[in-house]
């Protein structure tokens, strides 16, 4: 009797143990590209230049890993909740991200838009510059709460 008592607990704890087991194992479903969000939740982050780069002076590619909002060529039209694009910005005094309004800044030389994850600011001189970057609706508008990120590097 006591073998099968033994046996009973047995596998009742690999019956709670393997399905535990086999949850950790596929990982969670966060299909974003970046850290620190859920999935679903648009997320960006800017993967170079990294904050506090010193870099050569000329054309400045800037990137930017996105998650949970896709990036679409639909610059201008209607908002559509997940989607739109990315707007550029290179020693803005600040993001704009006042809801409702266009995320531009008053210097049009200061930030660009773009549906891609990528941007190259040409002929960028010596000193010290901020790179930014918003998920932005497809209407040019911030997201809600805005999503940004920035980048502090020395070009010499």
């Amino acid at each position: 009797m006591h073998g099968t008592t033994w046996l009973r607990s047995l596998l009742a704890a690999a019956l709670i143990a393997v399905p535990a087991l086999a949850a950790g194992a596929c990982g969670d479903d966060n299909e974003e590209g970046v850290d620190g969000g859920e999935a679903g939740v648009p997320a960006i982050e800017i993967s170079g230049p990294e904050d506090g780069d010193t870099i050569e002076p000329g054309d400045i590619k800037v990137s930017a890993d996105v998650g949970g909002f896709e990036v679409v060529d639909k610059l201008g039209e209607n908002p559509v909740a997940g989607e739109g694009h990315v707007h550029f910005y290179i020693d803005a005094d600040e993001i704009p991200t006042a809801p409702g309004r266009p995320a531009v800044t008053a210097d049009k030389n200061t930030y660009h838009a773009e549906a891609t994850t990528s941007f190259t600011w040409l002929g960028v001189r010596p000193g010290r510059h901020t790179f930014g970057v918003q998920l932005v609706n497809n209407n040019h508008t911030p997201l809600e709460p805005p999503v940004t990120d920035e980048v502090s590097v020395t070009v010499e």
